[in-house]
């Protein structure tokens, strides 16, 4: 661990750095003020077609992944993003569906859909896409966010594979 002391005027306290971690943890008068820890940060994306039936809210599976960072997310089993580092995480998606439909889509945190990230379609001529971003608080431990999407046509309507995608980062830990 590197020593980094402050030579500015008054009580600026001393931070440490460089640890295997890749953490960075700033004290004043030998109290931790901050730490920031190795961020987990991933991007994933759906690499094979799927099937939303009508009238249903149905996971968005997402097998391929651009990059994980810290290997939280589930891109064979489950399709969510479960971090161990507790904090709060900018997430973001995009549904889009190979048809013009009505289409909602949304990031439901610990499986339940209902006061999160809710977005409505902007449709075109021959497809329907959904953007959607939000700031949630996971636990680092229990919490997990997936990407789910509605879509109301009257029947079932495919994915535009690679353009479903869902990507999070920690903004900030605790």
């Amino acid at each position: 661990m590197a020593l980094i002391n402050t030579t500015t005027t008054g009580n600026y306290g001393t931070a440490y750095a460089g640890d295997s971690s890749g953490d960075l943890t700033i004290q004043k008068d030998g109290t931790t003020i901050n730490k920031i820890t190795s961020a987990p940060c991933f991007s994933a994306y759906q690499s094979t077609v799927q099937s939303i039936a009508s009238g249903v809210w149905t996971k968005i599976q997402l097998q391929s992944k651009y990059f994980d960072t810290a290997g939280a997310f589930d891109a064979t089993t489950n399709y969510r993003f479960q971090p161990t580092v507790p904090g709060y995480y900018q997430l973001n998606c995009v549904v889009q569906l190979q048809f013009f439909a009505s289409l909602a889509a949304s990031i439901y945190k610990n499986g339940n859909g209902t006061d999160y990230a809710v977005g409505v379609g902007q449709a075109s001529i021959i497809y329907t896409t959904v953007p959607q971003s939000k700031l949630v608080y996971l636990n680092g431990s229990t919490d997990y966010v997936e990407l789910y999407a509605y879509q109301a046509s009257g029947s079932a309507v495919s994915t535009m594979a690679i353009d479903c995608a869902f990507s999070g980062s920690l903004a900030r830990s605790l």
